[in-house]
C-alpha cells in the first residue's frame, strides 16, 4: 500500500478534519433501509481510510516534530519524496527551502508538485549534496532462479503444509 505524505499545515488540516468527520460517520446507527452488504462495504471503506489517513497525520505530527529523521524508499519512484520529506523534517517552508537549494520559491513548488518530474539526476544529486542528505540502501537485481529450483521449493512447502 502506497501511502503518500502529508506535503502541508493545510493538507494536514483537511486530513484532521475528514478522519473526525468517519469517526463521526462510523457511530451512526446502521441504515435498516440498505442493503447489509452494502452497508457492510460501505463501512469497511471508511475504516479502511480512516487508517490511512491516521497514518499519514501521524507521519507528518513526526516530521513536524522533527522526531522521523529516515524515509524507507522501496523504488527508484520514491526518490522524490525523500527532498519533501527532508523539508518536512528540517521544519523549512518552501520559501527557506527553494533557498536553500538556490531555487525560486515558485521553481520548489512546481518541482514538488510534478514529483520533480521534470529534474535532472544531476540536480537531484546537487540538492542532495547541499542538504547533506545520505543515501543508504540495497539496489537488488533479480537474478533468474536456476532450472529446476521452483519445483524444488513448492515441493518443499507442499511438505512443510502437511
Amino acid at each position: 500500500m502506497n501511502i503518500t505524505m502529508i506535503e502541508s499545515e493545510q493538507e494536514y488540516e483537511t486530513a484532521k478534519i475528514t478522519i473526525s468527520r468517519i469517526e463521526q460517520g462510523l457511530t451512526l446507527p446502521y441504515d435498516p433501509d440498505l442493503d447489509p452488504r452494502i452497508e457492510a462495504k460501505e463501512r469497511g471503506d471508511a475504516e479502511d481510510l480512516l487508517r490511512i489517513l491516521s497514518l499519514r497525520v501521524q507521519g507528518y505530527e513526526l516530521l513536524r516534530e522533527g522526531r522521523a529523521e529516515t524515509l524507507p524508499l522501496y523504488s527508484f519512484e520514491e526518490l522524490p519524496d525523500a527532498f519533501i520529506f527532508a523539508r518536512l523534517a528540517l521544519g523549512l517552508s518552501q520559501h527557506e527551502f527553494a533557498a536553500r537549494l538556490g531555487l525560486e520559491e515558485c521553481d520548489l513548488r512546481e518541482y514538488e508538485e510534478s514529483r520533480y518530474a521534470n529534474v535532472t539526476f544531476g540536480c537531484l544529486s546537487s540538492f542532495a549534496r547541499r542538504l547533506g542528505l545520505l543515501v543508504s540502501h540495497d539496489v537488488i537485481v533479480p537474478l533468474p532462479l536456476p532450472e529446476g529450483i521452483e519445483s524444488a521449493i513448492l515441493a518443499i512447502k507442499l511438505t512443510a503444509d502437511r
